[in-house]
């Protein structure tokens, strides 16, 4: 792969467990479908995004094609375990022909919109021996179609790789995918079936659904996440893969820097960083000595006397808290 693309691999292999292979088979399905489905909602209402919590756009920024698209498709065999159940050739033999001619039967095989970049048998080569050994793994196979969405269209591909998807699910639930090594039939197991797509971007971009989208200005690019610029550099354009530093001695206040201006003098900025946190210091220990001056000043209460010779007063006096509460206990004493 070229240097000037990233590739993000989304939806890893699922693992959906039900009682019978073909409510497993339409469960993968119907969750591509939904996904789909998903996604054109998402692009109807707008084709722009203004904001994603993981990219953290801020600014919108125009869906674009993705560079490819890809779908793999994943299965191994009940009780089928190469050196044990059957030879690894004959089994690999055998699993790549089954493979291969279920594979070339797919819409976007059959008008060229799509090609055939992976097929892979698993856990039945000498180099997985040690491994089978050990843990009886089943062999299997990897099958991944990809599409060219700069070509195609990101939509147009999602939809050619989704159909692709189905006919390798419809083949496995008609048997069509079932391997006969020495005589004997080995079935797709159900529980193992999975999928995962990958979408790849061209540098500078990250993916969103099936498209990709440009890092914001003050961020750069780096394994399919935008990434804020660090202290002491500025990124000004979108769809970086690096940000600039700033001249010697000089450095910015903060992480995202957009401009070559944010660049200050390093003693500047430190200087203002000093004056920043004194102030601050200075706040909390203001608030502090206010809020225990407060607590101990006199408080004005308004208070009802009944004394013995008159008929009752109102008074309004000054007490600190002590002074009250003394007071209200030799009322409730003379009450006594």
């Amino acid at each position: 792969m070229s240097q000037d693309q990233v590739t993000v691999t989304r939806n890893p292999k699922q693992d959906i467990r039900l009682h019978s292979p073909q409510q497993r088979e339409r469960q993968l399905v119907n969750n591509e479908k939904e996904e789909l489905q998903r996604q054109k909602i998402a692009l109807n209402n707008t084709q722009e995004i203004t904001h994603d919590s993981d990219i953290e756009l801020q600014t919108p920024y125009k869906l674009k094609n993705a560079s490819t698209l890809k779908i793999r498709y994943t299965a191994s065999y009940s009780n089928l375990i190469c050196d044990i159940s059957a030879s690894s050739d004959d089994a690999a033999s055998v699993i790549n022909n089954v493979v291969n001619a279920a594979s070339e039967k797919a819409e976007c095989i059959l008008n060229g919109t799509c090609k055939i970049s992976v097929v892979e048998i698993t856990n039945c080569t000498a180099h997985s021996q040690e491994k089978r050994e050990l843990t009886n793994v089943e062999a299997g196979f990897n099958i991944e179609y990809e599409c060219d969405s700069k070509r195609y269209g990101s939509e147009k591909c999602h939809h050619m790789l989704l159909h692709a998807f189905e006919s390798m699910v419809k083949q496995t639930s008609e048997k069509l995918l079932d391997s006969e090594i020495e005589n004997v039939v080995y079935p797709i197991d159900p529980n193992s079936l999975s999928v995962e797509d990958t979408v790849v971007c061209e540098a500078g971009m990250v993916p969103v659904d099936y498209r990709c989208v440009p890092c914001s200005k003050g961020r750069y690019e780096d394994n399919g996440n935008c990434n804020l610029c660090d202290v002491g550099s500025y990124q000004d354009n979108t769809g970086s893969q690096r940000c600039h530093n700033c001249p010697d001695g000089r450095s910015t206040l903060g992480m995202g820097s957009t401009n070559a201006e944010d660049c200050s003098d390093v003693v500047n900025g430190m200087v203002i960083g000093l004056v920043c946190s004194f102030g601050l210091l200075l706040l909390i220990v203001v608030g502090f000595t206010l809020r225990r001056t407060l607590r101990k000043s006199p408080k004005i209460v308004d208070y009802t006397f009944n004394g013995a010779k008159t008929s009752g007063f109102e008074a309004k006096a000054v007490f600190n808290s002590n002074e009250l509460r003394a007071l209200k206990v030799k009322e409730m004493s003379n009450k006594k």
